[in-house]
């Protein structure tokens, strides 16, 4: 059956799910920086000379800036269309798997990067 929740209840879960959501759009944020550096280490270790002007630092430099704009158009993209479903279909199962598969996703990013 369905039954409504009493309104506390739903207010606790609306704030759970901001809260998670706010969560998720943090850790997108930072998994942009983290992805852009893990680009600059990886570049670095296999084709790079080390040295700090010339060729190869200038295309390091279009690497990174081509890897911060790509994830940040994804992060955008993320955070706004899971806050308009999870707008839309709060409360449902397929809104909280889907903030849990954003922040696992952003979760493993972060700690691929922490191995680094």
């Amino acid at each position: 059956m369905n039954e409504t929740p009493e309104p506390r209840a739903a207010a606790s879960l609306k704030w759970l799910a901001v809260g998670l959501w706010l969560l998720a759009s943090l850790m997108m944020v930072l998994t942009v920086q983290y992805a852009a550096d893990l680009t600059m280490i990886i570049y670095a270790a296999f084709w790079a000379s080390g040295a700090t002007h010339g060729t190869e630092y200038n295309i390091a430099i279009f690497l990174r800036q081509g890897v911060v704009g790509m994830m940040a158009l994804i992060a955008v993209i993320v955070i706004i269309g899971s806050a308009e479903y999870t707008v839309r279909n709060f409360n449902t199962p397929q809104a909280w798997r889907l903030l849990a598969h954003i922040l696992g996703t952003a979760t493993g990013i972060l700690l691929l990067v922490m191995m680094f």
